[in-house]
């Protein structure tokens, strides 16, 4: 490591031979920007919402969709528009003070609601199908679990470990069969 940073501080202004020679830099109040660095929190904290909530909808990347940020900070999430854009795979960002906008995910943050059209997000016949699917396999995952454990010929043989094991695969099957059925109502 110390050629690599003696490398990069002969490429950077400085006065000196060497980096191992150099006075040790003193704080200078100039190049301090608190504000700077409290617009850059807010725009980072939405940013991060956006991000987490495209996760939680299973929706990659790659998807593009228009995000609408209604907020009284106007001017700090107009500088942020290019990192929202860009970091959080935005279209296009509008900013203003309130949207009305039907069938949108909404991201609240503590300084900007968000807005996402459901549309641009989810193809809602493929996400449903899907779902759908997801649902039959899990159900029917479930319902194996269940016939073990309903069998006293398994419960009679089996070790407890494997009893339990079986249990908690049927518990875990069952709360996600609920997850998904939430999902397919949210989605109608």
């Amino acid at each position: 490591m110390p050629y690599i940073t003696e490398e990069i501080w002969q490429t950077l202004p400085c006065e000196g031979d060497t980096v191992m020679l150099a006075e040790y830099p003193e704080y200078d109040e100039n190049l301090d920007f608190p504000e700077a660095v409290s617009s850059m929190e807010k725009i980072m904290e939405a940013i991060r919402a956006i991000r987490n909530r495209r996760n939680e909808m299973n929706v990659p990347p790659s998807k593009k969709a228009e995000v609408y940020v209604a907020t009284k900070l106007g001017s700090v999430f107009e500088e942020g528009k290019q990192f929202i854009s860009r970091l959080a795979s935005a279209s296009a960002v509008e900013i203003g003070e309130g949207f009305e906008i039907e069938g949108a995910v909404n991201v609240v943050t503590a300084d900007a609601k968000i807005y996402i059209p459901m549309d641009q997000l989810v193809d809602k016949k493929a996400e449903f199908d899907r779902l759908t699917k997801e649902l039959k396999a899990v159900e029917k995952r479930f319902a194996q679990s269940m016939g073990k454990l309903n069998n006293q010929g398994f419960i009679g043989k089996a070790p407890e470990a494997v009893i339990e094991k079986v249990k908690g695969q049927a518990q875990k099957e069952k709360e996600k069969i609920e997850l998904i059925k939430a999902a397919i109502e949210k989605l109608k």
